[in-house]
């Protein structure tokens, strides 16, 4: 007789820049590892095309209006490549999916320039995680975070954008019914 593994959890999480969203999903991989399958994946994706395109969209000078709307359908697309592709048959195979980003940063980051219903709609068909945990830090430390990094900054990364960002992903995160973490501890302690 089979048994049939059960179905893989899928974790989101969220935050402005400079939270530790990337650190934090490792972490929480080791944490489970040793009890279930998990894979740590990230939005956008590194490995579709379309992934590999945004990011190097994010790295280019601010775009306009046309070219954001654009960007925010590149996500939307890519989001449903990465789930068909990735997170969804694993989560089928019984593997727990510890997603970095998912729809959250698309309500924050692509509202500031588009509304939030036309935001919505494109991304209507993602599925909803299971959990999404948002990392928060005061604004200063998230900025410092970024500089540290020492990476040439992202289009959304320019310090005047910042505190409307971390503004947003308290607003928005009921949309998505977040669970709230506050990041500013040492990586263990958060």
């Amino acid at each position: 007789m089979t048994i049939k593994p059960s179905k893989g959890r899928f974790i989101v999480l969220e935050g402005p820049d400079g939270v530790g969203t990337t650190t934090q999903a490792t972490k929480l991989a080791d944490a489970i590892w040793p009890h279930r399958t998990c894979m740590v994946t990230q939005e956008p994706s590194r490995t579709t095309d379309l992934g590999k395109h945004i990011r190097l969209l994010l790295k280019s000078e601010a775009p306009s209006q046309a070219i954001q709307q654009r960007l925010a359908l590149l996500f939307a697309a890519d989001r449903i490549e990465h789930l068909s592709m990735v997170v969804q048959p694993a989560i089928e195979r019984g593997t727990d999916i510890i997603c970095d980003r998912y729809l959250l940063s698309s309500l924050v980051y692509q509202t500031l320039y588009l509304p939030v219903w036309w935001v919505q709609d494109i991304n209507r068909f993602a599925i909803q995680p299971d959990l999404t945990i948002l990392l928060t830090l005061p604004v200063e430390e998230a900025i410092a975070r970024v500089d540290r990094r020492g990476d040439a900054k992202e289009i959304f990364e320019a310090e005047a954008l910042q505190a409307k960002i971390h503004m947003m992903y308290n607003q928005r995160s009921r949309f998505v019914d977040a669970v709230t973490v506050n990041a500013l501890g040492t990586v263990d302690e958060v």
